[in-house]
């Protein structure tokens, strides 16, 4: 991996045309959720020291 590539995702990416003017990014707030030490990754026993490394808490 270099770092132009990022973390290998643990799934195969999904393939779909996306049209512009007709897509629509939407973003959870990852700190508060799925990366916070009590959220729902780790509630599922998965390990987020490496994500929430990419995150900076604020």
């Amino acid at each position: 991996m270099n770092s132009e590539e990022g973390p290998a995702a643990p799934f195969e990416a999904a393939r779909w045309d996306l049209t512009p003017g007709r897509t629509v990014l939407v973003i959870i707030d990852p700190q508060n959720d799925f990366l916070h030490p009590d959220g729902w990754y780790a509630q599922k026993g998965i390990d987020i020291e490496h994500m929430r490394r990419m995150i900076e808490p604020t």
